[in-house]
């Protein structure tokens, strides 16, 4: 692969990673705090998978 395809595969990763991470902390991280917390924390612990 030459040089420049590395570089743009390198920057697409990044762009995927960030965009990732954004989108767990707008949309999937207020659901889990909503919906599991109140059973799956460090005080409670339900179903003994934790």
């Amino acid at each position: 692969m030459p040089q420049s395809g590395r570089i743009a595969l390198l920057f697409s990763v990044t762009l995927w990673s960030q965009n990732t991470t954004e989108l767990f902390k707008k949309r999937v991280r207020p659901v889990l705090a909503t919906q599991c917390q109140t059973c799956h924390n460090a005080k409670v612990q339900t179903a003994g998978v934790e």
